[in-house]
């Protein structure tokens, strides 16, 4: 990953001849880069100080980007753009309104959307104040709200500044808010740690570099041959206020029969570490098809009470055809299990492990939720009145009581009117019912019943 730069850093990306030079020039004033409408005058990046309303950044010009050229120096911007692209902190988007969009306007937004940055999509060549049509057709893009202006007679350049302005405070604002501390903690000083996590998946996935990106260190062996890890690895250390013990285990395979002696031992001691985890961080390979032993890895998780996140690892090279695909593979192999956090990360890249670590410890906070009595004998009367539950021998159970008694996960007691019920569907009913009233998203609901007439 590039080193983070102190000033933010604003990429001004786009097809060549869009107008990216003319609107640094009018970004800042004094600074002249080349101008020419031959395609392609910028090669390499360039990075310019500019100063709007208090707040310093820098502009990186990055050449034009044509993903299709198959011509030397068309890859060498390319690079150089995707050099820039990575460091940067917010993205401008140019794009000519007088061409419309393009073939490759739309590669280079597909391109965008995976980079995980916050793009400002620019419509340039707008060069009558009173049009408010032009820019419209951008938003089949599918990149937010597209935003006019004439780089070349300085039309809308100072309410895009404005715009940048408040989105580089914000983002100054968040990442105080988001640092991640990667401190080791020393074990002795540790009593007890209730947020444990597990890395789980088949082998040669990226757990591994998953977990070194989230720990900071090369802590764990990453290799292609699969079954590296033969043992689980443990680290302790903070995030914003909670400590996490992170497991890397080894990857699970399908066949027991025909894994090596330490490779069965392997498997018994990932079931081991399961047991005694919190939450599952299932990851799983999308430019592959969702296989059964992914779906097995992920019944062995939920079997054991395991809260589950899944982790689609190398989204950076998934094509649009497959993201799509991989969705509905989830959907329709993973039926058993309720709505759960569904990510796009790239370990390798190092992007999207602080939404990872956002969501796992909302996770760890929909663990650990205790919901009152009163409030669930309000839901038990709202659920009698609607007599959804299943019935058997013609009789529909009515809840009489129902109390939480237990969290991490969240444990239940149902007391009912009847005797004779479908323990199984009266069981998944009610634990529908009890996410779409209270939520628990990606955790295991317990529910015992009991009889009182």
């Amino acid at each position: 990953m590039q080193k983070e730069r102190k000033i933010p850093v604003i990429a001004i990306v786009g097809a060549p001849n869009v107008g990216k030079s003319t609107l640094i020039n009018r970004i800042c004033p004094g600074v002249r880069l080349v101008v020419d409408k031959i395609p392609g005058s910028t090669r390499d990046r360039k990075y310019i100080s500019a100063e709007w309303g208090g707040i310093n950044f820098d502009i990186v010009d990055t050449g034009g980007l044509d993903l299709k050229s198959k011509d030397l120096i068309a890859k060498q911007v390319f690079k150089q753009a995707k050099i820039a692209v990575d460091e940067s902190t917010i993205i401008l988007f140019v794009v000519d309104a007088d061409v419309g969009i393009t073939t490759l306007d739309k590669l280079l937004s597909s391109f965008l959307r995976k980079s995980n940055k916050d793009v400002i999509l620019v419509v340039n060549k707008v060069d009558d104040p009173e049009d408010n049509i032009s820019h419209l057709p951008f938003y089949a893009l599918s990149m937010g709200e597209p935003y006019p202006i004439s780089a070349l007679h300085g039309i809308g350049i100072g309410e895009l500044l404005d715009m940048l302005k408040e989105k580089i405070l914000k983002k100054i604002e968040i990442e105080k808010e988001e640092e991640v501390i990667h401190k080791e903690i020393k074990v002795d000083e540790i009593e007890e740690i209730e947020n444990s996590i597990a890395i789980i998946g088949k082998p040669n996935v990226g757990k591994s570099s998953l977990f070194n990106s989230i720990i900071g260190e090369k802590r764990a062996i990453v290799h292609h041959e699969p079954g590296t890890t033969r043992d689980s690895v443990d680290t302790y250390f903070k995030w914003k206020d909670n400590t996490y013990k992170f497991i890397d285990t080894a990857g699970l395979r399908r066949k027991w029969k025909k894994a090596e002696k330490v490779e069965q031992y392997s498997i018994v001691r990932t079931y081991r570490v399961l047991e005694q985890s919190n939450l599952s961080v299932l990851v799983i390979d999308p430019t592959e098809s969702l296989s059964k032993q992914d779906v097995k890895i992920a019944t062995e998780a939920w079997k054991r009470n395991c809260s589950l996140i899944i982790a689609l690892n190398k989204w950076d090279i998934v094509d649009e055809n497959r993201s799509n695909q991989i969705y509905f593979e989830l959907d329709k192999k993973l039926p058993f299990l309720p709505p759960i956090p569904i990510l796009q990360i790239s370990a390798k890249e190092g992007w999207g492990i602080t939404n990872l670590l956002k969501t796992i410890s909302k996770i760890f906070e929909e663990r650990n939720k205790k919901i009152n009595t009163s409030n669930l004998n309000l839901f038990a009367l709202k659920i009698n009145r609607e007599s959804e539950a299943p019935s058997k021998e013609g009789k529909v159970p009515q809840i009489k009581y129902i109390t939480q008694i237990d969290v991490s996960p969240p444990k239940f007691i149902i007391f009912l009117n009847v005797r004779r019920f479908d323990r199984k569907r009266l069981k998944r009913f009610l634990q529908k019912k009890i996410r779409e009233e209270f939520g628990f998203e990606g955790t295991p609901i317990r529910i015992l019943f009991r009889t009182k007439t």
